[in-house]
């Protein structure tokens, strides 16, 4: 829980200072390829855990590994990371930077219907879902007839699922679970 913590103070001060020079995508993107780097490589992350290999050394690596691809304010970053005994905590902040970027951006919404939305019911449908989750919402409308009739909305790992289709498969186990006497 404390690296958590840590890790979204890092990424705030990263993605507060990156996004001065690079869009903000590339800068979750960055961190997260460097966080993906180290878990696809044990020994890339034993290197820089180890007190036997100097911090300039660290320094050479990060300049070699992180050079195409990587913006300057990226390899300072983690320059940073390695001076205050942070660099173990990289998949934290790649985390958090992630879900800061989402909560920024907008979380990534999906409402699903058996019949094509109208504007304005998307429009409230994205307004009272925004107020319920506190988040800014951008959302991505599929019309699937599967559904029967109704909608589902998924955001922010939360599924409303209005859907006739639903409703038929509750109301069968409403009856499946009848006692008849």
């Amino acid at each position: 829980m404390r690296d958590y913590i840590i890790g979204k103070r890092y990424a705030e001060a990263f993605l507060d200072a990156a996004e001065e020079v690079m869009s903000p995508d590339e800068v979750v993107r960055q961190i997260s390829d460097i966080a993906q780097a180290f878990k696809d490589s044990p020994e890339l992350a034993e290197f820089f855990a180890s007190p036997v290999i100097s911090h300039s050394e660290k320094i050479n690596m990060i300049n070699k590994v992180f050079d195409k691809g990587f913006d300057e304010i990226t390899r300072v970053f983690l320059d940073l990371l390695l001076s205050k005994g942070r660099f173990g905590i990289i998949p934290e902040i790649a985390e958090s930077a992630q879900a800061l970027y989402e909560h920024k951006a907008g979380t990534k919404a999906t409402i699903r219907a058996a019949k094509p939305v109208a504007k304005e019911t998307a429009k409230k449908i994205q307004q009272i879902m925004e107020r319920r989750l506190e988040r800014k919402l951008v959302f991505n409308i599929r019309t699937e007839e599967q559904l029967l009739g109704g909608i589902q909305v998924a955001a922010a790992g939360i599924i409303v699922d209005g859907s006739m289709r639903r409703r038929l498969y509750d109301l069968r186990e409403k009856l499946r679970n009848l006692k008849i006497d």
